[in-house]
C-alpha cells in the first residue's frame, strides 16, 4: 500500500538514458543499490551531507533565520510564515541536474566536504560584509532557469504577501539574504508595488552570546488531526500537510534546535493485519529501506506497537508506529544530535501521544459522484476524490493527472490517472500499455485476475491482485484508452470491499461521457501549403528538413492530428501508379499489417488511404492518408481504436485536406532517375556517393537500363563513404544485372572478360554467371574458366551460389572436375564436390574418382613453407573434410599427416575426420589440445558428440581446467587474450545457491593489459559445466589485485541483469 502512496521522483526520470548511463555504476556503488531506484531526495541529502555534518559538530548550531525566530518565539511574539511548507517540499529534488551528479561522483570525498564548506564560508563572508551585490553574483552562477525556480517564482509570491500581512500589523519580516538583491528581488519587487524601502544600518554589533531580552513561558500545544483520531502535544503550531494529498501530517519545525515533530493516523485497508509485519515494513519506508529488527514494545490505551531509532542521512529518527483494530498511528521526530531523541522535549511529545476512548470515525455519504468531462468519465466513488499534485507528473510524452481519495470508515483507498498524450506523441499499442500495467502489478501484487471487460463499447482490462507483502491486502485496476488517453481506476483494500459492494459500486458506475469538442473548423497553415478541417490551428514542428511536421492538436481527446510533408528525392521514381502506390504504402507499413486500401481524391490531388495495425498494437490503428502533388508527397494521419478514428470530423480531416496550389500535370515520380543515379556514385563529393549508393539497392531499374548499368560495373569506384577505391559499388551494381537476368548480360560477359585488367573484375564476373542460375549462364562460366586468365582464388563469393543451386551444379559438375588440379579453381570445386556428397545429389564413388586430384589439390594448399603457419589456408578445411568422407587409406593418410599442423582448428578438425573413420589417432595430439585453454573445451565437446570422450586426457577433465578454458574463450568474444593465470576461487549466493566461481588475470596485446575474467558459477566440485552461467571478463577498467571483491561483484550485477 505504501509504494502507491509514495511518488518521489526517480533520478533515472529526469535524465535520459545516454545522460545516465555513464553515472550509472558510480551511482549505484554509491548508494548501494540499483542506479535506477536512486530518487532525487537521496540526490539532495547525499549531496547536503556535508552541512549536516557541520552543524552536528556544532561548527554552525542553526541558521540566522533559525536564530531570529527562536529569540521572537522565546519572547512570546506572534509569529507566522511568508512563505508555506509547500512552497518549498520537493523544491530542491526538482532542480536535480548532472552537475549535482559530478560533485558527488568526485573520487575525494575529503575534497567534496572541503568544497561544500568553502562554498558556505564564502556565503557567510559576503552575507557579514552586508553586500547584497555580492550575494546575488554567487545567486547567477546558477544559470536563469536556477534562478528562476530557486528564488524568482518565491520571490513574486513573497512581495504580494508582504503587501497583504503589513496592510494588518506592523511587522518584523526575515527573508533570506539571497532574496533581497537584483531586478526580481523582494527589495525591487515591493518598490514596484508602492512601497518605500530603505536600508536600515547599525552602527555596533551585538555578539550573539551577549544579546539578552525577557523571555515568557511558552507553553506547549495540544494538537489532534482533522478526524480527531488522536491527540499530542507539540512545541508550536504545527502545518498540516496533505502527503498525497490524502493523509494529514502535522508537522512542526523548531528552527532554533533544527528538530522536527510530525504525527499522522492511517485508516489501514484491511481487518485483522498482522501489526508487527506493519510495524516494520512502515519503519523500513522511514528509514530508506534499511532492513530492521523488532523495535521496542509500546502502547497507548488499546493501541500496541513499536518504536524505532535509527540514523537516516545524518538525520537521527525517532518513530513510534501504534496500531488499533483499523488505523496506524505514527509520531516521529528528528534531530541533528542523537542526543535530541531521548532529551526533555522529546520523551514530553511522545508521552503525550493519546488516542480518545470513544474515538469515532465520521460516517460520511454512500458515495460521492466523480465526473470530469475533459477525460470523458464519471463513476461513484466510496470517497470525494480529489486531484493529487503530488501524482501528477509529464514524463516520456505522457502528460498524467492524479486523483484520489480515502473512505475512512472502511480503509478504501481509490485512486483514478489519466495518461494524456502529449502533443506529436501517439499511443502505438494498448497491448503494450497493458504490458506495463501487468509489469507494474506484478512487482507488489500476485496477480489472481486478469479479463477484458467492456464499458460503454470500449474494451478494458480488469486486473485484480493479492498483495506479496502484506497479506490480505487487494488491489483491483480498470484501465483502457478514451481516444488517445489512457484511464486508469484503482481501489485498494481487503477481500470484503474489493470483491464487495464497496468494488462492484465503484467499478460497476465507471461510463463514459461526452466530452466537450474542440473548435473544429477549416484551418490553412500559416503559408497556405494546404488547409482542412482540424480541432485547431496548424504548427510546425522538428528541427531538420526530413523530420518536418504540421501538428493540430485536440486537447480534448490529446490527439495530434498530424501531416508529414517530403519531396521526392533525386534518385526516387516508379516504374508504374501501382508500384509507386506500393512503395508507399509498403514504407508505412513496416512491421505493421494492412487492414484496409482505398483509392482517394482531394481536389485533384490523386492518393491512397490506408488503415494499418502496428505489430503487438492490440486494438490501436493508424489511420493514413498519402496524397501526391507534383514532386511533393503528404502523408496525414491520426491513431486511436477504430471507431474513433472514423468519427464525423477526423473523417472531414482526411477528406476536406487540399493543397494551395496544385502542380501541373507532369508525372515526376513516373519520371526515371537512372542516369543520374549511375552517374552519382562516381561523384567527386562524398556525401552524393554515399546518397546514390543507398538508394541504388531499391532503385526500380529495368532491362532497357542495362546498357547503363554494363557501362558502369567495371569502373574504378571510390568507397561510398570513404576516399579510397573498393568493390562494393561494382558488387551493387552487379547484383542489379544479375536480378534482371537477361541474355545480352551473358553475351556482355564473353565479350568482355578476356580484356579486363582488374583480377577482382573477372572475379566479379564469374560470380555474376554463377548467380544468373542458368544453363546459359553456367555454360558461359565454364568457358570463361577455361581461358585461364584468372590469377587469383575467386573466393566464397563464387563458390556460394554454386552451392545454392546443386541441381543445375550437378548437371556441370563433369565440366567442373576437370578444374580439380587448377591451382586457382580447385579448392572452390572440392568445396563444391563436398556439398554434392553430403547432398546426396551425387555418390561418393563418383566423386572419388578424383581421389588423387583431391590430395594434389591438398598439397598445393599445404606447402612445407606454410605447414607451420598458425593459420592454415582456410581452403584447407573443407578439402580435408572432403578426403574424410573419403575413408580411404590414402586420403586417411593425407590427412595423417596434418596432424603437426600448428593451425589448432584444423588439427581438431582431421582429429574427428579420423577418429570418425575408426583411425588410431597419437594421444600426443589430443594432450596437446586438451592443454591449450583456447582448445580445451571445444576438443571435449567434440569428443563427446562422437563418443570417445575417453580419450580426452584425465589431466585436464576436472572443473578447474574447464573454467580456465571458458574464461578464456570468453575473453575472445571481444579480443584474443595473450596469457590467462589463476588468481582465486570464490563463492556467491545467487538466486538461493551457493555458487562457486573462478577468477582470473587475463592478458592482451604485445605488451599485455590485464583484465579480470571469471567462470562459473558450479553448485557441485564436480560439475564441468556452470549452474548459471555467469562467465565474462571486467571491461570496465584494468586488472586490480587490490580491487579484485569490488570488480568481481559488478561482473555479478551486470551478467544478472543480463
Amino acid at each position: 500500500m505504501f509504494d502507491e502512496l509514495e511518488n518521489k521522483r526517480k533520478l533515472q526520470d529526469l535524465l535520459t538514458e545516454e545522460e545516465f548511463e555513464p553515472y550509472r555504476q558510480g551511482l549505484s556503488k554509491k548508494f548501494k543499490k540499483p542506479a535506477g531506484e536512486i530518487t532525487t531526495d537521496e540526490i539532495v541529502q547525499e549531496r547536503n551531507r556535508w552541512m549536516n555534518d557541520y552543524m552536528s559538530k556544532g561548527e554552525m548550531p542553526t541558521f540566522v533565520d533559525a536564530y531570529l525566530y527562536n529569540i521572537a518565539r522565546r519572547q512570546g511574539k506572534w509569529l507566522g510564515g511568508i512563505e508555506d511548507l509547500s512552497d518549498q517540499v520537493g523544491l530542491m529534488e526538482d532542480m536535480v541536474d548532472k552537475s549535482d551528479l559530478d560533485y558527488l561522483l568526485l573520487d575525494n570525498k575529503k575534497r567534496v566536504n572541503k568544497t561544500g564548506k568553502s562554498v558556505l564560508e564564502s556565503m557567510i563572508d559576503t552575507y557579514t560584509r552586508e553586500d547584497l551585490d555580492g550575494i546575488n553574483e554567487i545567486t547567477n552562477q546558477g544559470g536563469a532557469d536556477y534562478k528562476d525556480r530557486l528564488l524568482i517564482r518565491r520571490n513574486i509570491k513573497m512581495a504580494r504577501r508582504i503587501d497583504s500581512l503589513v496592510n494588518i500589523r506592523t511587522m518584523f519580516l526575515a527573508i533570506g539574504a539571497a532574496h533581497l538583491p537584483g531586478d526580481s528581488g523582494v527589495i525591487d519587487l515591493l518598490t514596484r508595488r508602492g512601497f518605500k524601502v530603505e536600508p536600515v544600518i547599525s552602527n555596533k554589533k551585538i555578539d550573539a552570546s551577549r544579546y539578552t531580552f525577557k523571555e515568557v513561558h511558552l507553553p506547549w500545544q495540544e494538537v489532534s488531526d482533522a478526524n480527531n483520531l488522536y491527540k499530542i502535544s507539540m512545541p508550536g503550531n504545527p502545518a498540516s500537510v496533505r502527503l498525497q494529498s490524502l493523509i494529514d501530517m502535522k508537522f512542526h519545525l523548531d528552527l532554533f534546535t533544527m528538530s522536527t515533530y510530525a504525527t499522522m493516523a492511517v485508516v489501514y485497508p484491511q481487518q485483522n493485519f498482522n501489526k508487527d509485519s506493519v510495524a516494520i515494513q512502515m519503519a523500513s519506508y522511514m528509514f530508506k529501506g534499511r532492513k530492521l529488527k523488532t523495535g521496542r514494545r509500546i502502547s497507548v490505551g488499546n493501541a500496541t506497537g513499536q518504536e524505532f531509532i535509527e540514523k537516516v542521512s545524518n538525520q537521527n529518527l525517532r518513530v513510534q508506529i501504534l496500531m488499533d483494530e483499523r488505523v496506524v498511528y505514527v509520531a516521529m521526530m528528528t534531530g541533528g544530535k542523537s542526543e535530541q531523541l531521548g532529551g526533555v522535549d522529546a520523551n514530553k511529545f511522545f508521552s503525550s501521544f493519546s488516542i480518545p476512548e470513544n474515538r469515532v470515525i465520521p460516517e460520511k455519504a454512500a458515495s460521492f459522484l466523480f465526473s470530469d468531462t475533459v477525460m470523458g468519465i464519471s463513476l461513484q466513488a466510496p470517497s470525494k476524490i480529489e486531484y493529487n499534485k503530488q501524482y501528477s507528473r509529464t514524463e516520456n510524452g505522457w502528460n498524467i493527472s492524479g486523483f484520489a481519495g480515502v473512505d475512512l470508515n472502511k480503509g478504501v483507498y481509490t485512486m483514478i490517472f489519466s495518461q494524456e498524450v502529449l502533443p506529436g506523441h501517439f499511443i502505438e499499442s494498448d497491448s503494450l500499455i497493458e504490458a506495463e500495467l501487468y509489469a507494474k502489478m506484478g512487482t507488489q501484487y500476485k496477480v489472481i485476475d486478469s479479463q477484458g471487460i467492456w464499458i460503454d463499447g470500449k474494451r478494458m482490462l480488469q486486473v485484480t491482485g493479492m498483495s506479496l507483502l502484506q497479506k490480505g491486502l487487494y488491489s483491483r485496476t480498470v484501465a483502457g484508452v478514451n481516444g488517445n488517453r489512457n484511464i486508469l481506476l484503482m481501489m485498494i483494500g481487503d477481500s470484503s470491499n474489493v470483491y464487495g459492494d464497496a468494488g462492484r459500486n465503484l467499478f460497476g458506475s465507471l461510463k463514459f461521457i461526452k466530452q466537450p469538442g474542440a473548435r473544429w473548423k477549416n484551418y490553412a497553415e500559416s503559408k497556405n501549403n494546404f488547409s482542412t478541417w482540424a480541432p485547431a490551428g496548424f504548427r510546425l514542428t522538428g528541427h531538420e528538413q526530413n523530420n518536418l511536421q504540421w501538428l493540430a492538436y485536440d486537447t480534448m481527446t490529446s490527439t495530434s492530428f498530424t501531416v508529414l510533408p517530403d519531396t521526392l528525392g533525386a534518385y526516387d521514381w516508379a516504374n508504374s501508379d501501382s508500384s509507386f502506390w506500393r512503395f508507399q504504402i509498403n514504407s508505412q507499413l513496416a512491421d505493421g499489417q494492412l487492414i484496409t486500401e482505398k483509392e482517394v481524391e482531394n481536389a485533384g490531388s490523386k492518393g491512397r488511404e490506408i488503415l494499418m495495425r502496428k505489430s503487438g498494437g492490440g486494438n490501436i490503428v493508424y489511420r493514413v492518408r498519402i496524397l501526391l502533388n507534383g514532386d511533393k508527397v503528404y502523408k496525414l494521419f491520426v491513431t486511436g481504436t477504430s471507431d474513433f478514428v472514423y468519427q464525423p470530423d477526423i473523417n472531414k480531416f482526411f477528406e476536406g485536406f487540399k493543397f494551395g496550389s496544385v502542380a501541373s500535370g507532369r508525372q515526376y515520380h513516373l519520371e526515371s532517375k537512372a542516369a543520374v543515379l549511375i552517374r552519382d556514385l562516381d561523384a567527386a563529393d562524398s556525401t552524393t556517393r554515399a546518397k546514390s549508393y543507398n538508394k541504388l539497392g531499391a532503385a526500380p531499374l529495368l532491362k532497357s537500363d542495362l546498357p547503363l548499368l554494363h557501362n558502369a560495373l567495371f569502373r574504378n569506384y571510390r568507397y561510398p563513404f570513404g576516399k579510397d577505391t573498393g568493390m562494393s559499388v561494382n558488387y551493387e551494381i552487379a547484383e542489379k544485372v544479375v536480378a534482371l537476368n537477361d541474355a545480352a548480360t551473358i553475351a556482355f560477359f564473353n565479350t568482355k572478360y578476356q580484356d579486363l585488367q582488374n583480377q577482382e573484375h573477372k572475379v566479379l564476373v564469374l560470380k555474376s554467371l554463377a548467380e544468373m542460375k542458368s544453363k546459359e549462364s553456367y555454360t558461359a562460366m565454364i568457358v570463361l574458366m577455361k581461358q585461364s586468365s584468372l590469377s587469383k582464388d575467386p573466393g566464397y563469393q563464387f563458390v556460394r551460389p554454386l552451392k545454392d543451386t546443386l541441381l543445375l551444379t550437378a548437371a556441370f559438375y563433369p565440366e567442373l572436375r576437370k578444374f580439380i588440379r587448377d591451382t586457382i579453381f580447385g579448392a572452390a570445386v572440392s568445396e563444391v564436390a563436398l556439398s554434392l556428397i553430403d547432398s546426396n545429389i551425387i555418390s561418393r564413388d563418383e566423386i572419388m574418382k578424383d581421389e588423387a586430384d583431391f590430395i594434389f589439390i591438398a598439397d598445393f594448399l599445404n606447402p612445407p613453407k606454410r605447414f607451420f603457419d598458425n593459420d592454415a589456408d582456410y581452403r584447407l578445411y573443407d578439402v580435408a573434410a572432403l578426403l574424410g568422407r573419403f575413408n580411404t587409406e590414402k586420403s586417411n593418410e593425407r590427412l595423417k599427416a596434418l596432424l603437426p599442423t600448428k593451425d589448432k582448428y584444423l588439427a581438431k578438425d582431421v582429429i574427428e575426420l579420423l577418429l570418425k573413420n575408426e583411425q588410431a589417432v597419437n594421444v600426443a595430439y589430443i594432450d596437446k589440445l586438451a592443454a591449450d585453454a583456447e582448445m580445451r573445451v571445444p576438443l571435449y565437446d567434440m569428443l563427446k558428440s562422437i563418443g570417445k570422450d575417453g580419450l580426452f586426457p584425465v589431466k585436464f577433465l576436472n572443473q578447474a581446467a574447464f573454467a580456465e578454458s571458458q574464461a578464456f574463450t570468453t575473453g575472445m568474444d571481444d579480443y584474443s587474450p595473450t596469457s590467462i593465470k589463476f588468481v582465486e576461487k570464490r563463492k556467491e549466493t545467487i538466486d538461493g545457491k551457493s555458487l562457486t566461481f573462478y577468477l582470473y588475470k587475463l592478458g592482451f596485446g604485445d605488451n599485455e593489459e590485464f583484465y579480470l575474467a571469471m567462470a562459473g558459477g558450479y553448485d557441485s566440485p564436480k560439475s564441468l559445466e556452470p549452474t548459471v552461467t555467469l562467465t565474462n571478463v571486467y571491461w570496465t577498467e584494468t586488472f586490480d589485485h587490490k580491487k579484485i571483491k569490488v570488480q568481481f561483484k559488478a561482473m555479478l550485477k551486470t551478467e544478472e541483469e543480463l
